[in-house]
């Protein structure tokens, strides 16, 4: 009984431990140096393509990553992936609903979510509402370590912000 007791005061101890560490995207951790960073980047297949920008595959899908730092510590506090163009409007809201599976099969339930149109638009006017700023779709999942958010840019591309709350200069 003993042993059960201590084997999971161990477990919520090493949880609670991971919960104050960094965010993580693939097993890296968004945090340290830029160059640290893209070393542990180039080990999960991603290239380098200029001072803070990386290439490669997320879930099968090629993106850019972009390295945002913290202006106080110069640390990095925020991975970007931008995918590619989708071309129309079904096949770039077909990549939200399955990158928004996706996170949602990792984080859980989203702490806010977004899908909307301004009117006079709709779904009907597709990539021309984005291009007008006039489509909103955003999914936020917030966790101990920082917020992973979904959104669909004004650009027609898709994207995935990982911020790091520690590199943020954030504290419970």
């Amino acid at each position: 009984m003993k042993r059960i007791l201590i084997c999971l005061l161990c477990a919520v101890l090493a949880a609670g431990a991971a919960a104050q560490g960094h965010l993580e995207f693939q097993g890296v951790p968004v945090g340290g140096s830029v160059e640290a960073c893209m070393k542990a980047l180039r080990k999960q297949k991603f290239k380098p393509d200029g001072p803070s920008k990386m290439r490669g595959k997320y879930r099968g899908d090629d993106v850019t990553l972009t390295l945002g730092t913290s202006p106080a510590s110069g640390e990095v506090c925020l991975l970007l992936l931008t995918y590619g163009q989708a071309g129309n409007w079904q096949a770039l809201r077909n990549q939200y609903d399955t990158a928004k599976m996706m996170l949602g099969s990792e984080y859980g339930r989203p702490s806010l979510c977004k899908e909307s149109f301004d009117y006079p638009y709709s779904e009907k006017d597709g990539l021309r509402a984005v291009e007008h700023g006039k489509c909103h779709f955003t999914t936020v999942w917030t966790t101990d370590a920082g917020e992973i958010t979904l959104d669909i840019a004004r650009s027609g591309q898709l994207q995935i912000f990982f911020s790091d709350k520690a590199g943020m200069g954030g504290k419970d």
